[in-house]
């Protein structure tokens, strides 16, 4: 699909297109956060504390998205580049 043809419609439909394949892509992260979790909890109720639960999970969530940020940049570069070229029309 091209933004070429002057159809509005067929713009606004590749964009979703993109912005869906974009947040598919950011969102299918959570394995390590859910790692950072299931890690600390046996911690935590070892010393009844919740602070090894919320670190494991805080640094299982950061590096879900460093991972995310690098792995779907070129959807993202996508994403720009359009919404950029679609700006000037």
């Amino acid at each position: 699909m091209t933004s070429s043809s002057g159809d509005p419609y067929s713009r606004k439909k590749h964009e979703a297109e993109l912005r869906d394949d974009l947040s598919s892509c950011l969102t299918s992260y959570y394995k390590l956060s859910a790692f950072g979790i299931l890690v600390g909890l046996p911690v935590s109720m070892k010393t009844k504390s919740y602070w090894p639960f919320v670190v494991g999970g805080l640094i299982g969530t950061g590096l879900d998205f460093r991972q995310a940020k690098i792995d779907c940049e070129p959807k993202q570069a996508a994403l720009d580049a359009f919404l950029k070229e679609n700006k000037k029309t």
